[in-house]
């Protein structure tokens, strides 16, 4: 009996320990595509999603326009929940949209609709060697600058290595 009645209590409390956490920033911040559409039209839309800290973020949108204007947008959005939601104004319309696991989808006034998804977009040189010749720091420092003549290659790397010291320094990572 006491076995079952401890177990009870364990079951209750991991459900209660079991609820879903808010999204991380770095989760929700980023780059995402899809369609605005409104009185102007169905077109692609560009959305970028900027964490500012203190679970607030703002969503900004874009479009170009059939005669080749670009409509902009601007909405702030707070953590709230599960999910963050953006509310605000933009020309005379309300704007509510709701970011749930990489999809963002919401209204624009009466007959506006915005949705979504976060893509991840990659560089063709991803994962591929590097060109002959290029080896990161080293290649930066085997063509000194006009009236700057590095006497050896041991002097070449101290060189080198004092630059990246100094940058490091100077919160420029590399």
């Amino acid at each position: 009996m006491r076995n079952i009645s401890s177990a009870l209590v364990m079951i209750a409390l991991s459900a209660t320990l079991a609820v879903a956490a808010p999204p991380q920033e770095a989760a929700v911040q980023g780059l995402y595509e899809g369609v605005w559409k409104d009185a102007g039209g169905s077109l692609p839309a560009e959305v970028r999603i900027v964490a500012l800290g203190n679970k607030k973020f703002a969503l900004m949108a874009r479009r170009k326009l059939p005669d080749g204007t670009i409509e902009r947008a601007e909405i702030p959005g707070k953590i709230d929940g599960e999910q963050v939601a953006f509310a605000g104004e933009m020309g005379g319309a309300a704007w509510k949209a709701t970011y749930v696991d990489g999809t963002i989808k919401g209204s624009m006034g009466d007959k506006g609709t915005l949705e979504i998804k976060r893509i991840e977009r990659k560089p063709p040189s991803l994962g591929k060697k590097p060109r002959a010749g290029i080896d990161g720091c080293r290649a930066a420092c085997q063509a000194p600058s006009e009236g700057f003549a590095l006497p050896s290659p041991s002097r070449k790397l101290l060189e080198c290595q004092q630059v990246v010291t100094i940058l490091r320094k100077s919160t420029i990572l590399l």
